[in-house]
This record gives structure tokens, sequence and C-alpha cells, in this order.
């Protein structure tokens, strides 16, 4: 994963079911977090502490999964 932690904007990989595979390094940075504390849970448990997924009108993930393009969220 060296190429992915290049990228200069946090970047998540996720699953089709939204759970976290890798962060590259500025995610980590950012969340002030390691790997292993983010690598199996899904994305609204780190980004919102729940266990409840996000409306798909509003999820960033959900667009990608539809329109086959990615998104870019600021948070």
């Amino acid at each position: 994963m060296k190429v992915f932690d290049t990228i200069t904007y946090p970047a998540l990989i996720l699953t089709p079911n939204k759970i976290i595979v890798s962060a590259n390094r500025a995610f980590l940075e950012k969340k002030q977090t390691e790997l292993e504390n983010v690598v199996g849970k899904t994305c609204h448990q780190v980004f919102y502490n729940t266990d409840d997924p996000c409306s798909p009108a509003i999820c960033p993930f959900s667009k990608v999964i539809a329109e086959k393009k990615w998104q870019s969220v600021l948070r």
C-alpha cells in the first residue's frame, strides 16, 4: 500500500458493505489514529461513532456505488 500512502488527501478503501479495508497515512494523521483502529469497522462507525448507516441520500459511498465514479467529501 505504499502508493496509497503517497496520496496527500485522506482516503479509505471500503468493501461494498462499507467496511474499511485500509486507510492512507493522511487519513490516519487527520483522525489521529492507527490503522488497526479503523480496519474492520464501517465508515459510519469511524466518522459518526454509530452502528446506524448514513442515509443513502447523503452517503458519498452510496453515490460511488450507484454512479461508478469517485466522490469527495470534506469533513
